[in-house]
C-alpha cells in the first residue's frame, strides 16, 4: 500500500526536540480510539489520539531526555537520562512513583504484570518487583545495556502463574509468590553480548556471543515445535501398515 500510494500521512506536532521512543495501541478497552505515547529529548511524554492527531496530555517531571517507555491499561513507565524511572497514571498525567537506583541514564525498560526491568549506561540491569517493592541489581555487562526483555520459560511455574494470573481476581493475586521459578530476562549491551538471567537465582545462566559490535535491540519469539505432529504422523503410518 505504501509503495502504491494507497495510504495517508499524518504529522503529530507538539514535541520541541527529538522523539526517542514510542508505543502504540489500538486494543485498549477504554478509550475506544487508538493511543500513541511518545517520549522525547524535550523531557516530556505525550499522549496522542491517533485518529484525530490531537495531543491529549503532556507529562512533565523528568529533568533530562526520556529514552524508553512502555504502557498498559493502567500505567506508563518512562526511563530517562536523569538516572530515574517514573511510573505514571497516563490517563490523568499524574506521576505515581519515581524509581531511583541507576547511577547513569536509563535507556531501556520492559515490564509485565509483576516485574519491571531496566537497563542503563551504568552497565547494570535493575529488576523492580511491583508486588513487594523490592529492587535488585544484575551485574555482568561491561558497557551500556541497550535492551531488556522479560521471558517466562515455557512450562515453568512462572509461565503457568502468568496464565493463571490473567484469570485471578486482583483481590486474590497477593497470595501468588513474588517471583516464580522460570522468570527469565534477556539483556543486550554495547559490550557485544546478550545475557540470559534467571531472576529467581539472580544470576546469569547463559551468555550469547558473536556480534562484532554493539547489540542495540532484541526480540524473543516462541517457535511452535513440530515434533509432536511428526510423531503423530509416524504413528498413523505405522498403524496403517
Amino acid at each position: 500500500n505504501w509503495r502504491r500510494g494507497r495510504c495517508s500521512v499524518s504529522v503529530l506536532k507538539g514535541h520541541t526536540d527529538g522523539v526517542m521512543c514510542l508505543q502504540y495501541s489500538e486494543t485498549l478497552t477504554h478509550p475506544a480510539f487508538p493511543i500513541l505515547i511518545t517520549g522525547s529529548y524535550d523531557r516530556t511524554a505525550r499522549v496522542w489520539n491517533v485518529e484525530t492527531g490531537e495531543e491529549i496530555l503532556t507529562m512533565r517531571g523528568h529533568t533530562r531526555a526520556i529514552r524508553a517507555l512502555q504502557f498498559d491499561e493502567a500505567k506508563l513507565v518512562t526511563g530517562s537520562m536523569d538516572h530515574t524511572l517514573k511510573v505514571w497514571n497516563w490517563r490523568t498525567g499524574k506521576c505515581v512513583r519515581t524509581l531511583q537506583g541507576h547511577t547513569a541514564g536509563v535507556i531501556c525498560l520492559h515490564f509485565d504484570r509483576n516485574v519491571l526491568a531496566s537497563g542503563a549506561i551504568d552497565a547494570s540491569v535493575k529488576v523492580w518487583n511491583f508486588r513487594t517493592g523490592e529492587c535488585f541489581t544484575l551485574r555482568g555487562h561491561r558497557d551500556w545495556v541497550n535492551a531488556v526483555q522479560l521471558w517466562d520459560k515455557p512450562g515453568s511455574p512462572a509461565a503457568l502463574a502468568a496464565a493463571q494470573c490473567a484469570s485471578v481476581p486482583p483481590a486474590t493475586q497477593a497470595a501468588v509468590p513474588p517471583l516464580d521459578p522460570g522468570k527469565m530476562l534477556f539483556s543486550a549491551s554495547d559490550d557485544g553480548t546478550i545475557r540470559l538471567w534467571d531472576l529467581t537465582l539472580r544470576t546469569c545462566v547463559r551468555q550469547f556471543t558473536g556480534h562484532a559490535g554493539q547489540v542495540q535491540s532484541i526480540k524473543v519469539m516462541s517457535m511452535a515445535c513440530s515434533e509432536p505432529a511428526q510423531e503423530a504422523s509416524s504413528s498413523q503410518d505405522s498403524s496403517s501398515s
